[in-house]
Protein backbone atom coordinates (compact mmCIF):
# COMPACT_ATOMS: atom_id res chain seq x y z
CA UNK A 1 0.00 0.00 0.00
CA UNK A 2 1.44 3.37 -0.95
CA UNK A 3 1.86 6.21 1.53
CA UNK A 4 -1.04 8.29 0.18
CA UNK A 5 -3.49 5.41 0.62
CA UNK A 6 -2.15 4.86 4.15
CA UNK A 7 -2.93 8.52 4.91
CA UNK A 8 -6.54 8.02 3.73
CA UNK A 9 -6.88 4.91 5.91
CA UNK A 10 -5.33 6.71 8.92
CA UNK A 11 -7.64 9.70 8.39
CA UNK A 12 -10.66 7.39 8.27
CA UNK A 13 -9.51 5.50 11.39
CA UNK A 14 -8.98 8.75 13.32
CA UNK A 15 -12.57 9.77 12.52
CA UNK A 16 -13.89 6.37 13.65
CA UNK A 17 -11.88 6.58 16.88
CA UNK A 18 -12.75 10.24 17.56
CA UNK A 19 -9.03 10.91 17.96
CA UNK A 20 -8.47 14.65 17.53
CA UNK A 21 -4.67 14.59 17.41
CA UNK A 22 -4.49 11.66 14.98
CA UNK A 23 -7.14 13.33 12.82
CA UNK A 24 -5.31 16.68 12.74
CA UNK A 25 -2.05 14.87 11.90
CA UNK A 26 -3.63 13.54 8.69
CA UNK A 27 -4.78 16.88 7.26
CA UNK A 28 -2.97 19.85 5.78
CA UNK A 29 -4.01 23.45 5.99
CA UNK A 30 -5.80 25.25 4.64
CA UNK A 31 -8.29 22.38 4.82
CA UNK A 32 -11.72 22.40 3.17
CA UNK A 33 -14.71 20.24 4.08
CA UNK A 34 -17.82 20.12 1.86
CA UNK A 35 -20.84 18.63 3.59
CA UNK A 36 -23.37 16.78 1.42
CA UNK A 37 -26.05 19.34 2.36
CA UNK A 38 -24.15 22.05 0.46
CA UNK A 39 -22.49 23.72 3.44
CA UNK A 40 -18.73 23.89 3.55
CA UNK A 41 -16.00 25.39 5.63
CA UNK A 42 -12.39 26.25 5.04
CA UNK A 43 -10.05 25.93 7.99
CA UNK A 44 -6.86 27.99 8.13
CA UNK A 45 -4.86 26.05 10.76
CA UNK A 46 -4.94 23.52 13.59
CA UNK A 47 -5.97 25.97 16.30
CA UNK A 48 -8.75 27.35 14.10
CA UNK A 49 -10.03 23.81 13.57
CA UNK A 50 -9.95 22.95 17.27
CA UNK A 51 -11.62 26.18 18.39
CA UNK A 52 -14.08 27.06 15.63
CA UNK A 53 -15.10 23.92 13.73
CA UNK A 54 -16.62 20.64 14.84
CA UNK A 55 -14.68 17.44 14.43
CA UNK A 56 -16.17 15.03 11.86
CA UNK A 57 -17.42 12.55 14.47
CA UNK A 58 -19.30 15.41 16.16
CA UNK A 59 -20.95 16.31 12.86
CA UNK A 60 -21.92 12.69 12.21
CA UNK A 61 -23.42 12.28 15.69
CA UNK A 62 -25.44 15.48 15.23
CA UNK A 63 -27.24 13.75 12.35
CA UNK A 64 -26.95 10.16 13.55
CA UNK A 65 -26.84 9.87 17.35
CA UNK A 66 -26.52 6.06 17.17
CA UNK A 67 -23.49 6.16 14.83
CA UNK A 68 -20.74 3.84 16.02
CA UNK A 69 -18.24 3.77 13.14
CA UNK A 70 -17.94 3.93 9.37
CA UNK A 71 -16.81 1.09 7.09
CA UNK A 72 -15.01 1.89 3.85
CA UNK A 73 -16.68 -0.10 1.08
CA UNK A 74 -14.68 1.21 -1.88
CA UNK A 75 -11.53 3.27 -2.21
CA UNK A 76 -10.41 4.18 -5.70
CA UNK A 77 -7.65 6.51 -6.83
CA UNK A 78 -9.22 8.70 -9.53
CA UNK A 79 -6.59 11.28 -10.42
CA UNK A 80 -2.98 11.98 -9.53
CA UNK A 81 -0.47 14.74 -10.18
CA UNK A 82 2.92 15.45 -8.63
CA UNK A 83 1.32 17.35 -5.74
CA UNK A 84 -2.29 16.16 -5.48
CA UNK A 85 -4.15 12.89 -5.43
CA UNK A 86 -7.92 12.32 -5.38
CA UNK A 87 -9.71 9.24 -4.10
CA UNK A 88 -13.36 8.36 -4.55
CA UNK A 89 -14.77 6.39 -1.69
CA UNK A 90 -18.02 4.75 -0.76
CA UNK A 91 -18.66 4.11 2.91
CA UNK A 92 -21.33 2.73 5.16
CA UNK A 93 -22.18 4.17 8.58
CA UNK A 94 -22.81 1.53 11.20
CA UNK A 95 -25.01 2.07 14.27
CA UNK A 96 -24.33 0.92 17.81
CA UNK A 97 -26.71 -1.99 17.03
CA UNK A 98 -24.44 -3.07 14.15
CA UNK A 99 -26.87 -2.03 11.39
CA UNK A 100 -26.20 0.17 8.37
CA UNK A 101 -27.72 3.60 8.85
CA UNK A 102 -26.45 5.47 5.78
CA UNK A 103 -24.30 4.89 2.72
CA UNK A 104 -22.41 7.80 1.25
CA UNK A 105 -19.85 8.66 -1.40
CA UNK A 106 -17.10 11.23 -1.20
CA UNK A 107 -14.02 12.55 -2.91
CA UNK A 108 -11.05 13.04 -0.64
CA UNK A 109 -8.16 15.06 -2.07
CA UNK A 110 -4.66 14.74 -0.70
CA UNK A 111 -1.96 17.36 -1.09
CA UNK A 112 1.75 16.72 -0.96
CA UNK A 113 3.90 19.14 0.99
CA UNK A 114 7.54 18.13 0.82
CA UNK A 115 7.58 14.36 1.13
CA UNK A 116 4.36 14.18 3.18
CA UNK A 117 0.83 13.53 1.90
CA UNK A 118 -2.14 14.87 3.89
CA UNK A 119 -5.89 15.23 3.36
CA UNK A 120 -6.54 18.69 1.95
CA UNK A 121 -10.23 18.49 0.97
CA UNK A 122 -13.13 16.20 1.81
CA UNK A 123 -16.07 16.58 -0.54
CA UNK A 124 -19.10 14.51 0.43
CA UNK A 125 -21.26 13.68 -2.58
CA UNK A 126 -24.37 12.53 -0.78
CA UNK A 127 -26.24 10.03 1.34
CA UNK A 128 -27.86 7.13 -0.47
CA UNK A 129 -30.42 4.51 0.49
CA UNK A 130 -31.30 1.20 -1.10
CA UNK A 131 -33.53 2.92 -3.68
CA UNK A 132 -30.94 5.38 -4.99
CA UNK A 133 -27.88 4.19 -6.92
CA UNK A 134 -24.39 5.33 -6.06
CA UNK A 135 -22.86 7.79 -8.50
CA UNK A 136 -20.87 6.19 -11.31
Amino acid sequence: MDIAKKVIISHHQAINEGNTEAYLNTICFPFTFHHYNGHFYRVANTENHKNEHPMPWELIRNYEPNWSYTELEELEEVIKSNTQLAYKLAARRITSEGKTSKIFQAIWVLGQIGDAWSVQTRYNLGIFNGNAPLAA
